[in-house]
């Protein structure tokens, strides 16, 4: 894969003028930018003029990406200005007269953006299982944490698996349609030229699992109609398996060539899962989100599979949290929304200038009460605080049902809408979202002990680069580790990994490592019951009664 990074002068003029060493550098001569450019483990392809989309003047640094890690460096490292320096520092030496050259981060993040959906490498641990996979020929159970790529590699795997036969049927089975749109749309973009073709070979279902549908371009977005006629699967991939209930369990017969589940038990707030008894392969390196980021998740990750994971991202920012105390007569909900657009504004001045947010930021919410309360009054601060920008909310599958610009751009508008994602934890499962911000998410510890770990686990993972925690003050809950991590600038994966430590032997105690038992007979197939050790809370720790929004409660 080759990412192109857009530079352009910082000229008062908008005449586009080239020196005559940048004129020999363009020629063909990378040597002083590779020279510049190793601390950055980056090879530059070539360096040309070039226009950005808008028109304007720049020149055009092409340099070769190898791994998914050297993708997130290039992102950290243009987001601090890193690469800024370290250009301008090449080009002095090339001519001491040359204007300062500034990275365009703007049309940087729709390359990166784009990048990291059609990438196709693999990692050598993601190759390894890859190749485990496809020499057992026999159904499959793909356990990983968040993070891991376990989605990204089924996409691959479906894709080799239309290679195979051109008349082959893939269906994907999701816990929601916006998962659903999320793969569609990633399908798409591994092959943008043969679109039609992708999707006629594929079949989708999801919650609550009682049709089927074939999807279809639709103007700019996908949609999907219901099938007639159930053609028969080459392919049953069922993603995030842990959300199939026993009541749901009549998907397991679907039938089909092969199967291949996913799934990742640190996600789910059951203590009991039943699975087809089938061959399982195991990822365990997390690679989409920071160091910073799989660090906090960890301390709501069940230990046994926290303790097998190795997270090869970057440092990335620290994880930033808002926690409030509401007052006596003081609304809860007021305070969620004061804080919830403060959140908002500290990660626009965190990200280049005038990056829209389109898509780029979810808000996530712990049910459809909480964000049925939350929507209309935060609709209407955001238009008054970030005039004139056009920032309305939107659902999960409103926004990944939506083809990419570049593949059916929109039409240009003076204000442009940015989705910026308001949906529910449960809704969100399995997607991914360059910032996420976890919004009343933590609970007391007590009752709801798995159902609050497991959502504060999804929510923090969503994010790739940034996570902000917003949430009013309750004693005796969960999020103390992450409020500990904000204040260091610098990470340390050591003072992590005690802090990690200490939490669990002070609030949380997982008694052993997840333990399989045949059950016998089920439904025409042998089933292994899985059991998660119950969380043990220990009693010193009660609170005060605190006032907060209960999702259960039914909305205003």
């Amino acid at each position: 894969a080759k990412e192109e990074v857009g530079i352009t002068k910082d000229s008062k003029g908008d005449k586009f003028q080239v020196s005559k060493e940048e004129e020999k550098a363009i020629g063909g001569s990378t040597q002083e930018l590779e020279q510049a450019l190793q601390s950055f483990d980056l090879k530059v392809t070539s360096f040309q003029e070039a226009r950005l989309r808008d028109g304007k003047a720049s020149l055009g640094l092409k340099v070769e990406i190898n791994s998914i890690k050297q993708v997130h460096q290039l992102r950290d490292r243009v987001l601090s200005g890193d690469l800024d320096t370290c250009l301008n520092a090449a080009f002095a030496k090339l001519d001491p007269s040359c204007q300062e050259l500034v990275v365009e981060k703007r049309e940087f993040f729709d390359l990166y953006e784009n990048t990291i959906l059609s990438f196709t490498e693999f990692t050598p641990h993601q190759l390894e299982k890859l190749k485990e996979m496809e020499a057992a020929n026999t159904d499959l159970h793909l356990q990983a944490p968040a993070g891991a790529g376990k989605t990204f590699v089924a996409v691959q795997y479906m894709r080799r698996m239309m290679r195979v036969s051109s008349t082959s049927t893939v269906c994907y089975v999701a816990p929601s349609q916006a998962l659903a749109f999320f793969a569609l749309r990633w399908l798409v973009l591994l092959a943008p030229s043969k679109m039609s073709s992708i999707l006629s070979k594929m079949t989708v279902m999801h919650a609550p699992y009682r049709s089927f549908w074939y999807p279809v371009v639709d103007g700019p977005r996908i949609s999907l109609k219901p099938v007639k006629k159930m053609p028969e699967i080459c392919l049953l991939v069922i993603d995030e398996a842990h959300k199939v209930s026993a009541e749901q369990a009549s998907i397991w017969e679907l039938p089909a060539k092969q199967r291949l589940v996913l799934s990742d038990l640190s996600q789910s707030r059951n203590l009991q899962h039943f699975f087809p008894d089938m061959r399982t392969v195991q990822l365990t390196e997390v690679i989409r989100g920071s160091q910073r980021i799989t660090a906090a998740a960890r301390t709501f990750q069940l230990s046994e599979a926290a303790r097998s994971v190795a997270a090869v991202g970057t440092d990335g920012p620290p994880v930033k949290t808002y926690i409030f105390e509401t007052g006596e007569g003081t609304d809860p909900l007021n305070e969620y929304i004061s804080h919830t657009l403060k959140a908002l504004w500290y990660v626009v001045e965190s990200l280049p200038s005038r990056l829209s947010l389109h898509g780029r930021v979810a808000l996530l919410v712990p049910g459809e009460s909480f964000r049925r309360r939350l929507e209309a009054p935060l609709q209407k601060r955001l238009a008054m605080e970030f005039s004139p920008r056009n920032i309305r909310l939107a659902s999960s599958a409103d926004f990944w049902q939506l083809l990419p610009a570049h593949l059916m751009p929109l039409p240009d508008t003076e204000r442009p809408e940015e989705f910026v994602i308001l949906d529910t934890v449960e809704k969100s499962t399995g997607l991914e979202h360059l910032v996420v911000v976890c919004v009343g998410l933590d609970e007391v510890l007590g009752a709801t002990d798995q159902e609050t770990r497991a959502r504060l686990y999804v929510g923090l993972t969503r994010a790739q680069l940034l996570a902000v925690v917003v949430n009013e003050y309750l004693p005796g809950s969960w999020l103390q580790f992450v409020t500990t991590l904000r204040l260091n600038k610098r990470f340390q994966k050591r003072l992590a990994s005690a802090e990690i430590r200490k939490r669990a032997a002070t609030e949380v105690v997982t008694q052993s490592a997840p333990r399989v038992t045949s059950t016998g007979r089920r439904a025409g197939g042998w089933f292994a019951r899985v059991r998660i050790p119950g969380l043990c809370c220990l009693p010193p720790w009660r609170s005060r009664k605190v006032s907060r929004i209960s999702d259960a409660s039914r909305p205003s």
